[in-house]
Protein backbone atom coordinates (compact mmCIF):
# COMPACT_ATOMS: atom_id res chain seq x y z
CA UNK A 1 0.00 0.00 0.00
CA UNK A 2 2.92 2.42 0.66
CA UNK A 3 4.58 1.95 -2.74
CA UNK A 4 1.04 2.68 -3.97
CA UNK A 5 1.21 5.50 -2.04
CA UNK A 6 4.11 6.52 -3.24
CA UNK A 7 3.48 6.03 -6.72
CA UNK A 8 1.04 7.96 -6.81
CA UNK A 9 2.44 11.04 -5.01
CA UNK A 10 5.31 11.25 -7.32
CA UNK A 11 2.77 10.98 -10.44
CA UNK A 12 0.48 13.91 -9.55
CA UNK A 13 2.94 16.28 -10.85
CA UNK A 14 2.90 14.91 -13.90
CA UNK A 15 -0.18 14.34 -14.45
CA UNK A 16 -0.70 18.16 -13.64
CA UNK A 17 1.90 18.74 -16.38
CA UNK A 18 -0.32 16.64 -19.32
CA UNK A 19 -3.37 17.78 -18.33
CA UNK A 20 -2.26 21.68 -17.59
CA UNK A 21 -4.27 23.95 -20.36
CA UNK A 22 -1.48 25.32 -22.21
CA UNK A 23 -0.82 29.29 -22.36
CA UNK A 24 0.13 31.74 -25.04
CA UNK A 25 3.67 32.46 -24.95
CA UNK A 26 5.39 35.19 -26.59
CA UNK A 27 8.42 33.97 -28.53
CA UNK A 28 11.72 35.24 -26.99
CA UNK A 29 13.39 38.32 -29.06
CA UNK A 30 17.07 38.46 -29.17
CA UNK A 31 18.80 41.03 -27.31
CA UNK A 32 18.92 43.77 -29.47
CA UNK A 33 22.67 44.17 -28.70
CA UNK A 34 23.02 41.53 -31.34
CA UNK A 35 21.57 42.93 -34.28
CA UNK A 36 24.29 46.43 -33.03
CA UNK A 37 26.96 44.33 -33.09
CA UNK A 38 25.81 42.50 -36.53
CA UNK A 39 25.71 45.63 -38.24
CA UNK A 40 29.05 47.04 -36.97
CA UNK A 41 30.38 43.41 -38.30
CA UNK A 42 28.41 44.63 -41.99
CA UNK A 43 31.52 45.23 -43.68
CA UNK A 44 32.61 41.57 -42.64
CA UNK A 45 29.75 39.61 -42.58
CA UNK A 46 29.53 36.58 -45.68
CA UNK A 47 33.08 35.24 -46.47
CA UNK A 48 36.29 37.09 -45.88
CA UNK A 49 40.12 35.55 -46.83
CA UNK A 50 42.01 35.12 -43.97
CA UNK A 51 46.13 34.42 -43.72
CA UNK A 52 48.24 34.56 -40.62
CA UNK A 53 50.17 32.82 -38.34
CA UNK A 54 50.08 30.32 -35.78
CA UNK A 55 52.36 29.48 -32.81
CA UNK A 56 53.37 26.37 -31.51
CA UNK A 57 55.29 25.68 -28.57
CA UNK A 58 58.39 24.66 -31.16
CA UNK A 59 57.37 26.19 -34.71
CA UNK A 60 55.65 28.88 -36.37
CA UNK A 61 53.16 27.99 -38.95
CA UNK A 62 51.48 29.85 -41.84
CA UNK A 63 47.50 29.91 -41.96
CA UNK A 64 45.45 30.36 -44.51
CA UNK A 65 41.74 30.13 -44.87
CA UNK A 66 38.28 31.94 -44.81
CA UNK A 67 36.30 33.31 -41.97
CA UNK A 68 31.91 33.02 -42.59
CA UNK A 69 30.01 35.53 -40.71
CA UNK A 70 26.39 35.41 -40.33
CA UNK A 71 23.42 35.92 -37.54
CA UNK A 72 21.99 32.90 -37.01
CA UNK A 73 19.35 30.98 -34.47
CA UNK A 74 16.44 33.82 -35.34
CA UNK A 75 19.30 36.46 -34.90
CA UNK A 76 20.19 35.87 -31.04
CA UNK A 77 23.70 34.42 -32.36
CA UNK A 78 26.57 35.63 -34.22
CA UNK A 79 27.98 32.37 -35.89
CA UNK A 80 31.64 32.08 -37.30
CA UNK A 81 32.51 29.56 -39.04
CA UNK A 82 36.54 29.27 -39.84
CA UNK A 83 38.42 27.00 -42.18
CA UNK A 84 41.75 27.06 -42.29
CA UNK A 85 45.09 25.20 -42.64
CA UNK A 86 48.23 25.89 -40.33
CA UNK A 87 51.11 24.66 -42.78
CA UNK A 88 49.25 21.21 -44.06
CA UNK A 89 47.11 20.41 -40.64
CA UNK A 90 43.26 21.67 -41.22
CA UNK A 91 41.81 23.83 -39.05
CA UNK A 92 38.46 24.71 -38.40
CA UNK A 93 36.03 26.08 -35.62
CA UNK A 94 32.47 27.17 -34.90
CA UNK A 95 31.85 30.03 -32.63
CA UNK A 96 28.75 31.92 -31.27
CA UNK A 97 28.63 34.91 -29.95
CA UNK A 98 25.62 36.63 -28.20
CA UNK A 99 25.02 39.17 -25.50
CA UNK A 100 23.45 38.54 -21.86
CA UNK A 101 21.48 41.23 -20.99
CA UNK A 102 21.30 39.81 -17.33
CA UNK A 103 25.05 40.19 -17.06
CA UNK A 104 25.58 43.02 -19.57
CA UNK A 105 28.49 40.66 -21.09
CA UNK A 106 28.75 39.10 -24.20
CA UNK A 107 29.13 35.36 -24.21
CA UNK A 108 30.91 33.23 -26.77
CA UNK A 109 31.12 29.18 -27.23
CA UNK A 110 33.49 27.59 -29.66
CA UNK A 111 34.19 23.98 -30.89
CA UNK A 112 36.82 23.09 -33.38
CA UNK A 113 38.08 20.12 -35.21
CA UNK A 114 40.49 18.97 -32.37
CA UNK A 115 37.96 18.00 -29.94
CA UNK A 116 38.54 21.56 -28.03
CA UNK A 117 35.99 23.78 -26.71
CA UNK A 118 36.12 27.04 -25.15
CA UNK A 119 33.61 29.52 -23.28
CA UNK A 120 33.84 32.90 -22.11
CA UNK A 121 32.98 36.44 -22.16
CA UNK A 122 33.78 40.15 -23.20
CA UNK A 123 32.42 43.64 -21.82
CA UNK A 124 31.84 44.37 -25.53
CA UNK A 125 32.94 46.52 -28.41
CA UNK A 126 35.11 49.35 -27.62
CA UNK A 127 34.87 51.71 -30.04
CA UNK A 128 37.71 52.96 -32.29
CA UNK A 129 38.70 55.52 -34.89
CA UNK A 130 38.07 52.87 -37.67
CA UNK A 131 35.67 50.31 -36.12
CA UNK A 132 35.65 48.46 -33.13
CA UNK A 133 37.51 46.54 -30.79
CA UNK A 134 36.27 43.27 -28.92
CA UNK A 135 38.22 41.11 -26.48
CA UNK A 136 37.23 38.15 -24.83
CA UNK A 137 38.51 35.85 -22.05
CA UNK A 138 37.89 32.14 -22.87
CA UNK A 139 38.59 28.82 -20.63
CA UNK A 140 38.39 25.55 -22.09
CA UNK A 141 40.08 22.40 -23.55
CA UNK A 142 42.28 21.00 -26.41
CA UNK A 143 45.27 18.81 -27.43
CA UNK A 144 47.31 20.44 -25.07
CA UNK A 145 45.07 19.94 -21.92
CA UNK A 146 42.99 23.30 -19.81
CA UNK A 147 43.58 25.99 -21.55
CA UNK A 148 42.89 30.03 -20.69
CA UNK A 149 42.60 32.23 -23.95
CA UNK A 150 42.41 35.52 -24.64
CA UNK A 151 40.97 36.71 -27.92
CA UNK A 152 41.44 40.21 -29.52
CA UNK A 153 39.79 41.49 -32.61
CA UNK A 154 39.75 44.63 -34.66
CA UNK A 155 36.79 44.63 -36.71
CA UNK A 156 37.28 48.12 -39.63
CA UNK A 157 35.85 48.26 -42.72
CA UNK A 158 39.01 47.04 -44.34
CA UNK A 159 38.16 43.80 -42.35
CA UNK A 160 38.86 41.76 -39.33
CA UNK A 161 42.61 41.67 -37.17
CA UNK A 162 42.91 38.89 -34.71
CA UNK A 163 45.28 37.79 -32.07
CA UNK A 164 45.31 35.53 -29.27
CA UNK A 165 47.42 34.26 -26.61
CA UNK A 166 47.54 30.99 -24.16
CA UNK A 167 48.16 29.87 -20.68
CA UNK A 168 48.03 26.32 -20.00
CA UNK A 169 49.51 27.68 -16.40
CA UNK A 170 46.02 29.04 -15.09
CA UNK A 171 46.87 32.74 -16.32
CA UNK A 172 50.72 32.62 -15.19
CA UNK A 173 52.51 32.94 -17.85
CA UNK A 174 50.78 33.91 -21.66
CA UNK A 175 51.96 32.92 -25.16
CA UNK A 176 51.06 34.10 -28.57
CA UNK A 177 48.89 31.71 -30.20
CA UNK A 178 47.89 33.16 -33.09
CA UNK A 179 47.36 36.57 -35.30
CA UNK A 180 45.66 36.63 -38.90
CA UNK A 181 44.01 38.97 -41.05
CA UNK A 182 40.75 38.44 -43.32
CA UNK A 183 39.48 40.25 -45.88
CA UNK A 184 36.84 40.28 -48.42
Amino acid sequence: MRKLAMRIALAAPLATVIVAPARAQTPPTPPPEVAVLAKQLAGTTGTTRCTGKVFLPNNVLDMAGTLKTRTDYDGFWIHDTFDARAGKTPFKYDAYTTYDPTAKKWRRVLVDNFGGYMHGWSDGPQPTADGVVLDFVLEGFGPMGPLQFRDHTELTKAGVKASGARSADKGKTWVKDYESTCVR
